[in-house]
């Protein structure tokens, strides 16, 4: 009975020992779990820090490239404008060649109406 006895005390501390190794285990698994999570809550933060960079990075993509056909578009314009004042400018110098034309014919014609008057005149 004694070897009973002593067996079953043995046996006893063999499950005492095996409870506190698996409530140990459990224990870390929990504490392995908690840390998964809350790395798993901070990637998807990351994952949503990312993503929401990303959009914003869309936008201001199509932002800028609103901003460069815009930017395109006035070049467009100005170059017309240059030529359109490059035509202009001939435009003018040739105006002011007749102009300065019709002020020395009109001289001429004041000359010769002059002169006629001052013939009539004798």
């Amino acid at each position: 009975m004694e070897i009973l006895s002593r067996s079953l005390s043995e046996k006893e501390k063999d499950l005492v020992e095996l409870s506190t190794a698996l409530k140990d285990k459990d224990q870390s698994l929990r504490a392995a779990e908690k840390e998964f999570e809350l790395n798993k809550t901070l990637l998807q933060k990351e994952k949503d820090d990312i993503e929401q960079a990303n959009k914003d990075l869309q936008e201001s993509l199509a932002s800028l490239e609103n901003e460069k056909r815009q930017v395109d578009n006035a070049k467009e314009r100005l170059e017309v404008i240059q030529s359109e004042t490059g035509d202009l400018s001939i435009f003018e110098v040739k105006l002011k060649e007749e102009i300065d034309l019709v002020r020395s014919q009109n001289l001429e014609l004041l000359a010769e109406a002059d002169k006629l008057k001052a013939e009539k005149a004798k």
